[in-house]
């Protein structure tokens, strides 16, 4: 692991790269933007992804019988390398930006540019995974109230769920831009 470290340090051509990233302009987020009840709704909703494979184990083990254990030792090896990388990251680039911004600026536009759609991609596939389980979950839940007659259609829960969810996140983005154009 040393050894690795100390090649990464040697490597002329990664340092001529932090090299021009640390003549860049620096950058810093403003503190207090937010109020506390947006900071906690920002953390919940960011637990969210993070928290159904703890509470999903049940569907692993399911799945995966006796290899469950290595299905999450797998996953929990890939999770070390990637901190490991937004580590590094952080500690040579210290600008304010998303995790593409930081690919962009280390490895090129092109890759900054992949990085940033393949994180839309997931944010939209996630999107659509959300509103078609929102709609099982309140039939299952209905049906086991035994008002399985009060089930919406679901390409109208669908249009509904996803005009709601949509509509209240553009009003939350677009209260959090003009707070930080006029503050």
């Amino acid at each position: 692991m040393v050894r690795v470290r100390q090649a990464l340090v040697l490597d002329k051509k990664y340092r001529a790269m932090s090299a021009t990233v640390n003549e860049a302009k620096r950058t810093q987020l403003r503190g207090d933007s937010l109020s506390f009840a947006e900071t906690l709704g920002q953390s919940i909703a960011n637990i969210g992804p993070t928290l159904t494979p703890a509470i999903n184990i049940s569907v692993v083990v399911a799945l995966a019988g006796i290899g469950a254990w290595l299905s999450y030792l797998i996953a929990t090896i890939g999770l070390f390398f990637v901190a490991a990388n937004i580590g590094v990251l952080a500690r040579r680039h210290l600008l304010a930006g998303s995790y593409f911004v930081y690919i962009g600026r280390a490895l090129g536009p092109l890759a900054g540019m992949l990085a940033g759609w393949s994180m839309n991609a997931a944010y939209l596939f996630t999107a659509i995974a959300v509103s078609i389980s929102a709609h099982i979950f309140l039939a299952d839940m209905l049906r086991t109230l035994r008002l399985a007659c009060l089930t919406p259609p679901y390409a109208l829960f669908e249009i509904v769920f996803i005009i709601l969810s949509g509509g209240l996140s553009v009003r939350h983005c677009e209260r959090l831009c003009l707070r930080a154009r006029f503050d």
